[in-house]
């Protein structure tokens, strides 16, 4: 017994060893910009928020004609404020918690609207993109004042747009307009690209309180609704996550149009050079009323044109109508109904359709060679419909040769088919959304040939570890688990090119190189190629081009090469993943152990990391600096008396280091804290109450509020109680009072030119505190309310 005691220990011993060399490399991540919203021709500071950023993170703007100018450092950690999640949803996957830089960008006036996407890159890494838009006016900015504004923001004169967010919890953003005119507005809400996208509830409201719109965005698509006016009337509008989230990530553009507004077409796009007439579906088209309907109008599509887009105005009875119709090479159809039987076209064609009701499907045969290719390609999202579709090829006897879903995260299709035989070929264009039988419920069927040139396919992001050997060339490649340091280019190539690709790379870091004279050969369609960073290497991202040449054709595609330094230090809990019991309102010294790797004696700093690993519920512990002789110490972390109690607690940490790159650039450098520190949470030692929770200050009249203290049998210490009256920004103690050990009662008294009240009430806050230096022992708080005579 004795000595399998032994070997558990020494097995105990080892893996604790382990542990501290294990690290885990935090790179940075891009949470929102604010605003997100870029007018053409304008120069605007815009603050751009996100997770694990350092003082030397790189910041790209992923479009040449878009100049970036950083104003500022990183600034501190911005933790969220109260409400906080409790219940259920305290489980969610928590927020993480920014920092924000102030950047300058510039826009080229002949800049057209759309979205670009911008990164950020440090010595531990590449974060994802996200997106920031180009627009063609300027956007009002949200005034921020509070959770939830009592009184409403005027917006400018419609037509406008406006760009805000949901900062808090519960947040409830207002806001009111004058109709310039008798006729329809469509409010709409665009979320999701700019950060953590909201799914909006929109109630409109009359001068009565009348709902005139109440809509809401459940799938994360936007919103859009429309609705009639009164000239001169003034509407208000209420703006919430319908879960009613908030964050400083959750950013919107709330747009507010004057007129009828087209949610579809048929055929869904014109052909170059052709007068097509088009069937338009909308709101209030025809009657000026906010209902469905449709009217015609021949369209003329120029044979040049350096748009994609056609822009249409016309005339209704509600106003005039602005519109985008796509410009296609294509023939343009639309559907022809036969009893049930598939619809025969001659390739390559566009056909718009419409799905009638939910158990159909829409047919197309077309005749094939064997061998042949042809592009299948079926639009919903991207022509704005609600469809989610599905497509099926089958041969003349049924049998299905090839199927297709969702691509490329939308809800449109595409499959490359190639004819097992010669015959003819059915497609079967199918919904799972639910959504057939509406108006709008269309879609897009567009046959095409391959491109007669190859495609050219790079990852987004290759990282390498300076000076680090090269990596060998695995037999067998594990698609998105590729070794590190290795740059993986694909081609696809069309029927028939079976030539050689020449491969050149440029624009790598400084001390970062590659073979020379890479080729694809005829025949195959990738090529692994070993990034060798030196120990001299630059450490600083850099977006590089990679240039495929094969006969006439060269293809270029972009990507980041990051050369990332290996972290310095990790952390891990003394005690791991095992709940310590600690008590709400209080302090927890959670012991840690911090470990240095390569020798490394400089300081280490340890913070929360900015990924919680569950909602803390105002749990927080400032920065501290571990020693370089120190191995182990108490992070301080402060638990709210408002903690939950029926589930544990976890926190985790980062490390964080300077350290000099090869290059004498000072880098730092984040690791993360692979285990978390669990904390199993119990009731407060101290419990502050008073038997008046309204008290009235009159004018020149001091005050008197009566004070109850409980303490726990584990609490012997003196009480010090405040009336505290706070702001969005700070706390301001008015009066304080010290309640002895051996007493349970007190009166707090207030001098009468302490008291703040002017006129009306204030709700200040009475605060119990028991701490021993910087740490809190124990804190209980009451609200109180103060009203003037």
């Amino acid at each position: 017994m004795m000595k399998a005691g032994i070997i558990f220990r020494l097995c105990v011993a080892v893996l604790l060893s382990l542990q501290a060399t294990v690290y885990s490399q935090q790179p940075p991540t891009i949470g929102y910009a604010f605003p997100a919203t870029l007018p053409a021709g304008s120069t605007i500071k815009v603050h751009l928020g996100g997770y694990d950023w350092t003082p030397d993170t790189q910041f790209f703007v992923l479009d040449g004609r878009v100049k970036i100018e950083v104003l500022s450092a990183p600034g501190k950690m911005l933790f969220p404020g109260a409400p906080h999640w409790f219940g259920p949803k305290a489980s969610n996957k928590a927020f993480m918690v920014p920092r924000e830089v102030t950047v300058r960008l510039t826009v080229p006036e002949n800049m057209p609207p759309g979205p670009i996407r911008w990164r950020a890159a440090n010595a531990n890494g590449v974060s994802p993109p996200l997106e920031l838009l180009v627009t063609d006016s300027h956007d009002a900015i949200e005034e921020e004042s509070g959770s939830s504004r009592d009184s409403p923001q005027q917006l400018p004169t419609l037509p406008c747009t406006l760009f805000g967010r949901l900062k808090q919890k519960e947040e409830v953003d207002r806001y009111r307009f004058v109709s310039p005119v008798d006729g329809l507005v469509t409010c709409s809400v665009q979320s999701h690209g700019f950060g953590f996208g909201i799914n909006a509830a929109v109630l409109v409201s009359d001068e009565s309180g009348n709902p005139v719109a109440d809509a809401a965005d459940t799938e994360g698509r936007g919103l859009k609704t429309t609705f009639a006016v009164r000239n001169g009337a003034e509407y208000r509008v209420t703006l919430n996550d319908i879960d009613y989230r908030g964050n400083r990530s959750m950013g919107y553009r709330l747009s507010l149009e004057l007129g009828p507004r087209v949610v579809a077409t048929l055929p869904a796009a014109g052909q170059r050079g052709t007068t097509q007439k088009m069937t338009l579906i909308g709101y209030g088209l025809e009657t000026g009323t906010p209902v469905i309907e449709s009217v015609e109008r021949e369209i003329r599509f120029p044979e040049e044109s350096a748009s994609e887009q056609l822009d249409i105005e016309f005339d209704t009875p509600a106003g005039s109508v602005r519109h985008q119709v796509p410009i296609s090479a294509h023939a343009e159809l639309i559907e022809q109904r036969d009893d049930g039987k598939p619809q025969t076209v001659e390739l390559p064609v566009a056909v718009t359709g419409r799905l009638e009701n939910t158990e159909s499907h829409d047919a197309y045969t077309f005749e094939m060679a064997k061998g042949a290719e042809w592009d299948i390609t079926v639009a919903a999202r991207s022509i704005n419909s609600m469809l989610d579709v599905e497509i099926t090829v089958v041969d003349a006897d049924g049998k299905a040769v090839a199927s297709a879903d969702d691509v490329n995260g939308s809800t449109d299709a595409f499959v490359r088919f190639r004819a097992p035989a010669d015959g003819l070929y059915t497609l079967r264009v199918s919904d799972v959304s639910g959504r057939q039988g509406a108006p709008d419920s269309i879609y897009r069927v567009l046959f095409t040939r391959p491109v007669s040139s190859f495609e050219v396919v790079v990852p987004d992001v290759v990282e390498l570890m300076i000076g680090e050997a090269p990596p060998e060339i695995p037999n067998k490649r594990k698609k998105g688990k590729e070794p590190r340091g290795l740059l993986y280019v694909d081609i696809v190539r069309p029927p028939e090119f079976e030539q050689d690709v020449k491969v050149d790379i440029e624009g790598l870091p400084e001390g970062t190189t590659v073979p020379e004279g890479l080729v694809i050969p005829a025949g195959e369609s990738s090529i692994a190629i070993p990034l060798s960073s030196s120990r001299r290497a630059s450490s600083f991202a850099s977006l590089v081009t990679v240039t495929c040449t094969a006969n006439d054709s060269k293809v270029s595609q972009r990507f980041f090469v990051a050369p990332i330094m290996k972290p310095r230090a990790n952390v891990r809990p003394l005690y791991p993943d095992a709940g310590r019991t600690v008590h709400r309102g209080a302090t927890y010294d959670a012991p840690v152990v911090v470990s240095r790797i390569d020798d490394f004696s400089g300081e280490v700093r340890l913070e929360m990391a900015a990924r919680p690993d569950r909602v803390s519920q105002g749990i927080f512990g400032a920065s501290i600096s571990v020693p370089p002789t120190v191995s182990q110490i108490n992070f301080p972390l402060f638990l709210p008396e408002w903690v939950q109690i029926d589930r544990t607690s976890r926190i985790v940490l980062n490390t964080i280091v300077d350290v000099p790159d090869p290059q004498g650039n000072v880098r730092t450098l984040v690791n993360r804290m692979n285990q978390r520190i669990t904390m199993n949470v119990e009731g407060t030692l101290l419990t502050v109450s008073t038997p008046q929770h309204e008290v009235t200050a009159a004018k020149g009249q001091s005050l008197e509020i009566p004070i109850q203290i409980l303490r726990s049998p584990k609490l012997h210490r003196d009480v010090r109680v405040s009336l505290v009256a706070e702001d969005r920004s700070a706390a301001l103690e008015v009066a304080s009072v010290m309640i002895p050990v051996e007493q349970a009662s007190g009166v707090l008294r207030v001098p009468s030119d302490h008291v703040l009240v002017q006129n009306g009430e204030a709700i200040m806050k009475l605060k119990a505190v028991v701490a021993e230096g910087a740490n809190v022992i124990a804190m209980s708080s009451t609200p109180i309310v103060i009203t003037s005579p």
